[in-house]
């Protein structure tokens, strides 16, 4: 509560790393997917994606942070 955060990136995809930052801030970690948004460090042959496991969370995340901010 309260905090603040400031995102650097030398990437020119830099909405893929904001993307990446609010994985984390929605509870996601790392994985080993190359194509997977929550990587790091690799090159993507395509957009990020998200798995559905990770979407999951992300969804049941959102929805209890709406209902507790009511």
């Amino acid at each position: 509560p309260g905090a603040r955060y400031v995102i650097l990136s030398d990437e020119t995809e830099w909405s893929s790393t904001l993307a990446h930052e609010l994985g984390h801030f929605f509870g996601l970690s790392h994985t080993e997917n190359p194509d997977g948004l929550m990587t790091t460090g690799a090159k993507r042959s395509g957009p990020p994606s998200l798995d559905a496991a990770q979407l999951k969370k992300v969804k049941a995340r959102a929805k209890a942070w709406v209902k507790k901010k009511r």
